[in-house]
């Protein structure tokens, strides 16, 4: 049954009628477009070919649904009517194609077809009056068949729709590779119904398709169906490098902006072949009509109108014949916007151009030619993965990363890259090239970290397109734990397996569940360097280290290690820390921190120093203990990874390069240990051969984690694992166990770490780096040594230096360190020479003011009072004196120099106490001094009048004039002297500072030193002109005593004393045997002089001095010698008190057969009580109470009473002279 709708349009005089037939089966867009349209296109191709006639358009609709009766069919009578010759088939129907093309030949009208349902002309019979200007799908299979044999592929998949026309593209196809080496492999049909299709695709592709081998994909469907495929292939493995996806024309249209419409709501950096590498067919008419949907009518009406337009109308008849004809002549068609073609077979040929889809844009990169069967690529083609490589279908391959630091933060080039990226490409092409994963092949993807942890989660999400299978890297813990930290972002975490991270946290699954590492962990480093400690047998050490990932972890390790092997450190604990931050690099608070903890070390005097640490501080390092002069044959350096190519690269740049080297020349390192057994051997020689240098170890284990990769997956494929599952992938590896070329690759259960292999100890020695042991925890003795290798120790030394001093030495540094400070010397000389010089002018006026007083020889027995025994006291005394500051010997310290510094009231050498205890003792001292000069003062002004009429007050002041003024000025001169000087005495130095000779703690001409110098100058101030201007006066104050002195002695006595202690202060210290010398020189002068002037008033007393003199000659012969010799000798302390021994048995002698003892008790009271010595009787009580400073009567008072009476008056009378006394004080 027919339904006949008809339009006719009348032009003008000459009218050429033709006919649109469409069905139901034609596209509604089309009918649409066609009614609101149509008759535009007749005015159209008029005017653009200035046609003599005129068009008319017939249109007619025809109902196809029932095609049980095609006997029916006709032509639609108003086409009959006006005898049309023109008519345009748009029905889309097979059945009624073929009856117009019958009809066509009969009637002889041009039949021109523009929709068709199926592609296959075998199955049609067409006449020679009908033309097709539909696409021809039968020649787009070609054009993919000739581009797959452009590349030899042969493993494909089918993906297409279930319209007719993609059906029979995909039958066309097959048909064309049957009995070719091309194979179909997987076929997926999309159904067009499924809502959820993109779903659907997904799982096909990671299901089926993924395991069937196919690696060349042909599309044929929508675009927007097309794009659901490219994402779908993302998400699978499907999308990356070795994998190939083509797509028909019908796909092309639009996909770049579809696939981006799509997604736009993911991020598109993680868009693999979905933004990039996508390649299809587009012909320039079918993008054309995509968009001019009466695109075909207007063609076919273009070219009937040039041949009527050649011909007489009015004349001629219209032949539908002559019409095919001229359109198989191929006649231009300037009017057109794209040449059309018609093959012998009345088809359209059609020009199809290739694309690739690059950042979701169509990019022209060459077309294919129907006429040749070629393809001709013109510009690059961007692939999956964004690589120029052509895939390989028959080799599968999986994309790792290396993850390297090609540059640094500051864009410059990193020195250690090149081996990292070599020894890892060696690694890819040995695996390749052994087939050891099967079909499957190795492809790189190189990624520059720039040691930049802010470009980890961009740099991952990069990479996020291009299916990575595995992470080698990256270089640096720092850097590890951000990429392992943006890997675990990503929906399938891949495993990362860093070469170079040794950060200890590291270790934990928990926190880094992909991480795995073919690097040793720092933690084993401190174990390597505990066990090398005990190997060489030192038990007393110094730890400092750096305060970063690396040094803390290091240090911790150590420190736990060496509890168990009874090894201590001397150092403290709040000073072992450096301060440093591996970004900023080598800052001033870092040097600070070197020099702080290095200081530390020497105060505790350490030999043994154990660095851990980064080598950029262990330059720092070597240069600051070369400045605190630890270095030489008596230390020991030992460090972790300090010990580098980089730290010889920074000292050869430096101007200190000599001094660092004497540090570090003898130093221990540890590091990693080469290449190992017949696998290292094998890296070794092909390293070698293929790049013409040194390989590095961070290569190495690179190299290594690309076996450990392949073996891994050749195992998981063995066992149909799913390699592409990151978890499962991150599990098998920890499975591993292979011998590579580093030893052997196994990890920890529960951890990410690799089992330990052990390191090399290396020695710098002569300025270079020596390999000299091999630290093996899998060998039971731990160490071995290289062949032909040494250890060499500090100072060029072959056997490692004692972990301590031979002696204790109390100072907060190493008694080696100690040398002369010529400026300290001049500075103790000038104070020397100076207080000799004002006691030398002293020592004159007081003579004058003194040298009338006389005394006479005991030369009668009298009574000895306990004041006499004070002076003979006073003599034992001073010899001691003498002994303490005369130079010495080792061997005295136990007995002699004890006993000596007894009398020198120098209690912190007696007791070798804290030196600290010094300043207390001179503060002590001090205000002695200042108490002494404040009394001196009173007695000047006549002030104990005013005290006497107190019994306290009078009897204090008579303890004061008759025992604490005397004694604190006469003999305690020379210790007070001695004590209140050595405050001055800065001699020597250490560490290019100068210290206090008493107290090496204290450094001089400092803030802490300027106090004890102000109190000691004014003390000195206070105290010795007085004491030498009145030293004769205090004998004459005394009464009751018989022993005297002669003044100019006593003066003469004082200037020895001065000058001896300003020698000593100036030559004990820096020139022992200079002292020894000047010293034995003056004491022997004033011995003979003692000897000749005879100073007291009783002969064994003049013998004793004599003798005591002598004996302090003796011993300062015996030490002078003794600096010349062996100090410790036992034979001094022989000799010397042999010597003395002798001294005081001739000195008995010669007393007791020469010098009778005149000094008697006193009648009835029994001897040496020592209460007499403390005990005032009335009448000396009376002679305090007046304050008496009186002189001795010239005589002596014999036995008798008479001459006793007599001696009391003539002490009462003396009263008279007090005055006179006091004004020869002021």
């Amino acid at each position: 049954m027919f339904f006949w709708f008809i339009f006719v349009a009348f032009a003008a005089t000459i009218q050429v009628p033709f006919g649109i037939i469409y069905s139901t089966n034609t596209d509604s867009r089309f009918i649409a477009r066609l009614y609101g349209n149509g008759m535009g296109l007749e005015n159209r191709v008029k005017l653009e070919l200035k046609l003599p006639f005129s068009l008319s358009t017939l249109i007619a609709s025809i109902n196809l649904t029932d095609t049980s009766d095609l006997s029916v069919w006709a032509i639609p009578p108003a086409f009959l009517d006006s005898h049309t010759q023109l008519i345009i088939d748009a029905t889309n129907s097979l059945a009624y194609t073929q009856f117009l093309s019958y009809q066509a030949i009969q009637m002889d009208f041009v039949h021109i077809v523009v929709q068709r349902s199926f592609d296959n002309s075998n199955e049609e019979s067409i006449c020679e009056n009908t033309i097709f200007f539909e696409t021809n799908y039968q020649a787009e299979s070609k054009a993919f068949f000739d581009l797959i044999s452009n590349y030899g592929w042969e493993n494909l998949g089918l993906a297409y729709d279930e319209k007719p026309s993609h059906i029979n593209w995909a039958n066309s196809f097959k048909e064309l590779i049957t009995g070719h080496t091309m194979k179909v492999l997987d076929e997926i049909i999309i159904d067009l119904d499924d809502k959820n299709s993109g779903v659907t695709i997904t799982s096909r592709l990671q299901g089926t398709t993924q395991n069937s081998g196919a690696r060349v994909i042909l599309v044929c469907t929508d675009s927007m169906h097309a794009a659901q495929l490219l994402h779908a292939a993302d998400i699978s493995v499907m999308g990356g490098s070795g994998f190939a996806w083509i797509f028909c024309d019908d796909a092309m249209v639009d996909l770049g902006e579809v696939s981006m419409n799509s997604y736009a709501d993911l991020d598109s950096s993680t868009f693999g072949i979905l933004k990039s590498g996508a390649i299809g067919f587009s012909s320039p008419e079918d993008a054309y009509l995509s968009g001019h949907l009466l695109g075909n009518i207007y063609s076919a009406l273009t070219l009937i109108c040039q041949y009527l337009a050649q011909i007489d109308l009015s004349q001629t008849k219209i032949s539908g014949k002559a019409i095919v004809n001229y359109i198989l002549t191929n006649p231009s068609t300037p009017t057109l916007d794209y040449p059309i073609k018609f093959d012998t077979n009345r088809m359209k040929v059609p020009s199809y151009s290739i694309y690739n889809i690059q950042n979701f844009q169509e990019y022209y990169v060459g077309y294919w030619n129907l006429a040749g069967r070629s393809v001709t690529i013109k510009n690059t083609i961007i692939w999956p993965g964004f690589t120029t490589t052509v895939p390989n279908d028959k080799i599968p391959l999986l994309t790792i990363c290396l993850l390297y630091p090609a540059h640094d933060q500051d864009g410059n080039t990193y020195a250690g890259a090149t081996a990292i990226k070599n020894g890892f490409d060696l690694g890819v092409s040995e695996v390749n090239s052994l087939t050891i994963m099967g079909d499957y092949q190795i492809i790189v993807e190189y990624k520059d970290t720039y040691m930049n942890t802010d470009l980890a989660a961009s740099n991952i999400k990069s990479l996020a397109s291009l299916n990575i299978l595995a992470y080698i890297g990256p270089y640096t813990t720092s850097e590890t734990v951000a990429y392992s930290k943006a890997i675990s972002a990503t929906s399938d975490p891949k495993p990362l397996i860093s070469y170079g991270a040794t950060w200890t946290n590291l270790t934990s699954t928990d926190n880094y569940p992909q991480l795995i590492r073919t690097i040793e962990a720092d933690d084993l480093e401190g174990v390597a360097l505990a066990l090398f400690i005990q190997e060489i047998g030192w038990k007393k050490i110094g730890v400092i280290y750096t305060l970063d990932e690396y040094g803390i972890d290091v240090y911790s390790s150590f420190m736990s290690n060496i509890k168990t092997l009874g090894i201590t450190v001397k150092n403290d604990v709040s000073k072992r820390g450096i301060t440093y931050d591996p970004n900023l690099g080598l800052t001033s608070k870092t040097k600070n921190s070197v020099d702080e903890a290095l200081s530390n070390i020497v105060r505790h005097q350490v030999k043994v120093i154990i660095y851990i640490g980064h080598h950029t501080v262990g330059y720092q390092v070597a240069l600051t203990a070369h400045k605190k002069e630890l270095y030489g044959s008596d230390y020991s350096w030992v460090g972790s990874r300090w010990l580098t190519d980089e730290l010889e690269a920074l000292i050869e740049k430096s101007s200190s390069s000599k001094k660092i080297y004497e540090v570090l020349n003898g130093a221990f390192g540890i590091t990693y240990r080469s290449a190992i057994g017949d696998a290292g051997s094998k890296f070794e020689t092909n390293y070698a051969a293929k790049y013409k240098s040194d390989y590095s170890v961070y290569g190495m284990y690179a190299y290594d984690t690309v076996y450990l990769i392949a073996y891994t997956v050749a195992e998981m494929i063995s066992n149909s694992e799913d390699f592409n599952s990151g978890t499962d992938l991150t599990k098998s590896l920890r499975s591993a166990d292979f011998t590579g070329a580093s030893g052997v690759v196994k990890f920890i259960d529960g951890s990410n770490d690799r089992s330990g292999f052990g390191f090399s100890i290396v020695n710098m020695q002569k300025n270079a780096i020596i390999t000299v042991q091999i630290y093996d925890p899998s060998n039971p003795s731990v160490f071995s040594s290289v062949t032909g290798t040494s250890l060499i120790f500090g100072g060029d030394r072959k056997s490692p230096p004692s972990d301590e001093w031979s002696s204790s030495y109390d100072c907060p540094f190493a008694k080696n360190m100690v040398s002369v400070d010529w400026d300290g010397i001049v500075i103790v000389i000038v104070i020397g020479f100076v207080l000799f010089l004002l006691t030398l002018v002293l020592s004159y006026f007081a003579y004058r003011k003194w040298k009338q007083l006389e005394y006479q020889e005991i030369t009668e027995p009298v009574v000895r009072s306990w004041k006499d025994n004070l002076v003979i006291i006073t003599i034992g005394i001073e010899f001691f004196q003498f002994i303490a500051i005369s130079p010495t010997f080792p061997a005295l310290k136990s007995a002699v120099s004890v006993a000596a510094n007894i009398f020198m009231v120098d209690f912190l050498k007696m007791t070798s106490g804290s030196k600290s205890t010094y300043w207390t003792f001179l503060i002590v001292v001090s205000v002695l001094c200042y108490t002494w000069f404040f009394l001196i003062l009173l007695i000047m002004a006549n002030a104990e009048k005013w005290l006497i009429h107190v019994p306290l007050c009078q009897r204090f002041m008579g303890l004061v004039n008759t025992m604490y003024l005397p004694f604190f000025g006469n003999t305690m001169f020379l210790p007070f002297m001695t004590m209140l000087l050595d405050v001055f005495v800065c001699d020597h130095k250490a560490q290019d500072k100068s210290f206090v000779w008493r107290d090496c703690y204290m450094n001089c001409w400092t803030d802490d030193h300027y106090p004890y110098i102000i109190m000691s100058a004014l003390a000195l101030s206070c105290y010795q002109p007085i004491a030498v201007f009145s030293r004769p006066l205090w004998q004459q104050a005394k009464t009751g005593v018989n022993l005297m002195v002669k003044p100019f002695f006593l003066l003469f006595k004082t200037c020895v004393q001065i000058l001896l202690i300003a020698v000593g202060k100036s030559l004990q210290g820096s020139q022992p045997i200079a002292h020894g010398v000047l010293f034995s020189f003056l004491i022997f002068c004033f011995s003979v002089i003692t000897y000749k002037i005879k100073p007291f008033n009783y002969g064994r007393c003049n013998l004793w001095e004599f003798a005591s003199l002598v004996g302090v000659f003796y011993i300062s012969f015996l030490a002078t010698l003794s600096n010349a010799g062996q100090q410790d000798n036992i034979a001094w302390f022989i000799a010397l008190f042999i010597g003395w021994g002798i001294i005081a048995i001739v000195t008995i002698i010669i007393q007791k057969k020469y010098f009778p003892s005149l000094l008697v008790p006193a009648a009835g009271k029994p001897k040496n009580k020592i209460y007499d010595a403390l005990k005032f009787q009335k009448d000396e009580s009376n002679e305090m109470d007046n304050s008496v400073v009186s002189l001795r009567a010239h005589n002596q008072t014999p036995l008798d009473d008479s001459r006793v009476e007599e001696n009391v008056n003539e002490r009462m009378n003396c009263n008279e002279s007090l005055d006179e006394q006091r004004n020869g004080m002021s």
